[in-house]
């Protein structure tokens, strides 16, 4: 579904803007369009067309996603704010900016961000004792040269480049399994299971229904992961910990079950979507951003608890 607006600086055009997940694909005037192309979520070129006319704009940016020059080379503070008056289709950090005062209307419009300012123009719903914490206008938790806060909530997740696949992506009981090359395990390959963790032992979908290791075990052994000779990547929140009713976290259940070492976390973790065809049988290429709140906390297991070790750059290639 579109955004429908007027543009206050030209009150009689109605404007369209479709939106591919919460990137801005293309805007739609009455007598021409702009859109915006892109890989993964970087930023490549702009298309522009007026009366049947094309033309193309190579975009140059950095790995945030920010656009440092177009037509004109463009230079912005530490908090996106830049000085050019005609601002290009993507600008600071890959969004959008209005072009009456460069604010940017994140999450899709859930809350508008001012780089003049250097803050929300309002503040998120999970303060004082959430997300933003006493200070609900803030700005990827005031470290906007490290951070991105695509969704507007005040999240200020730290910037990490995508890990890219390709191969077969597999389906079970919901939840995504691949296999990634990695250089940091003597297999030469981890397998990952991307999953929602519930804290007391049990892993799934995000809303349920949620299976303990040794149920979801079985059913990657019915679909043939060779997860008995290779270790396991568990993307998944609270995976490492431990509960009143579950003394064992899920990742140790799962080092037991296949004899190989497994990782996860304490805490929560962040994942983008990945891309999946819709047979999902077939190899392509794919992308995943492991994006991390503060608190969270990879540990890698091993069969039997022979030892327990926290741990950052195993998960860098998995």
């Amino acid at each position: 579904m579109p955004n429908i607006k007027k543009p206050p600086d030209r009150p009689e055009e109605i404007t369209l803007r479709f939106y591919q997940g919460n990137s801005l694909d293309m805007i739609l005037f009455e007598t021409s369009a702009i859109k915006a192309i892109r890989h993964l979520s970087q930023p490549l070129a702009i298309v522009r067309t007026h009366n049947a006319l094309r033309s193309f704009s190579l975009l140059k940016g950095d790995h945030h996603g920010t656009v440092s020059r177009d037509l004109i080379e463009t230079t912005y503070s530490a908090y996106g704010y830049c000085t050019d008056s005609q601002h290009s289709m993507i600008a600071f950090k890959g969004e959008h900016p209005e072009n009456i005062d460069g604010r940017y209307f994140l999450g899709n419009g859930y809350r508008s961000y001012s780089p003049r300012l250097g803050r929300f123009e309002s503040s998120d719903v999970e303060s004082p004792f959430g997300i933003g914490g006493l200070n609900s206008y803030m700005f990827a938790v005031g470290d906007p040269v490290n951070r991105t806060d695509p969704s507007g909530r005040g999240s200020g997740v730290p910037i990490s480049p995508p890990l890219v696949f390709k191969g077969r992506i597999q389906l079970i009981k919901g939840l995504r399994v691949y296999k990634v090359d990695s250089d940091k395990v003597p297999t030469g390959s981890i397998i990952t299971v991307v999953a929602h963790g519930n804290g007391a032992g049990k892993l799934g979908k995000k809303y349920g229904p949620y299976y303990f290791a040794e149920k979801l075990y079985r059913e990657l052994k019915r679909s043939n992961v060779p997860i008995n000779t290779h270790p396991t990547h568990l993307l998944s929140c609270r995976g490492a910990n431990t509960s009143i009713l579950n003394k064992i976290p899920a990742a140790q259940e799962w080092a037991n079950l296949t004899g190989q070492p497994a990782i996860s976390y304490r805490g929560e973790v962040v994942a983008a979507r990945t891309k999946i065809p819709r047979s999902a049988k077939e190899s392509f290429e794919g992308f995943i951003n492991v994006f991390t709140h503060e608190n969270f906390k990879p540990v890698t297991f091993y069969p039997d608890g022979v030892s327990m070790t926290e741990t950052r750059n195993a998960i860098r290639n998995s």
